[in-house]
């Protein structure tokens, strides 16, 4: 770790903890250059690892011959190629129906994320890029969005709803959650599509 001149703990709290917990030794390094307000000031710009962090670390790994990573490599290109986040593209990788967005983190962060169902995600996307032309920026990959989607095309083609849409000449506006996408895809439709 590492304290300040009036041992002001820096670097390492938790390992300090952890030794006091176990009664054993906390071995430390006193810098001369940090004072008490510099604890306050690391502490405050310390930033939780996000998503990317633990798809990037996993990756590493990967490069380092850990093949039981490799799904986090399909994650990430699957991501960027659609321009979504990790999140939302490790749902749609998963078969996700429902589960939670901090179940996803956890099975990221834990290191166990496996793809399940590429093409399905795939034709999950390629259905909302035919949509593209008839919404508006950066709703393509909302969870709201794909859910709603989801639900749609399990009951009506890609092309039944394109034609419906665009036989309608309005656009699909962001909306708040996955049932007011599913009640617009009906107003849009004149109630052509109902789910």
């Amino acid at each position: 770790g590492a304290v300040t001149k009036t041992l002001g703990v820096v670097d390492g709290q938790h390992r300090l903890e952890a030794a006091r917990n176990l009664k054993k030794h906390f071995y430390y390094i006193v810098d001369g250059d940090l004072i008490d307000e510099d604890i306050a000031r690391l502490n405050a710009t310390a930033r939780k690892w996000m998503l990317e962090n633990y798809v990037q670390m996993y990756l590493q790994r990967l490069h380092k011959g850990e093949k039981q990573f490799e799904d986090y490599e399909e994650l990430q290109s699957f991501a960027v190629d659609h321009g979504i986040t990790y999140s939302i593209a490790a749902s749609l990788l998963i078969g996700n129906k429902g589960m939670r967005g901090d179940s996803i983190y956890s099975l990221i962060r834990k290191g166990t994320f496996k793809v399940k169902t590429y093409k399905e995600a795939e034709s999950m996307m390629k259905a909302s890029r035919a949509l593209a032309p008839f919404m508006g920026l950066k709703i393509h990959g909302t969870r709201e969005w794909l859910g709603a989607l989801n639900q749609v095309t399990e009951k009506y083609s890609v092309s039944e709803i394109k034609d419906a849409v665009k036989s309608s000449g309005k656009m699909i506006s962001k909306q708040l959650n996955k049932q007011a996408y599913l009640d617009l895809f009906e107003e849009i439709s004149n109630g052509k599509i109902k789910v």
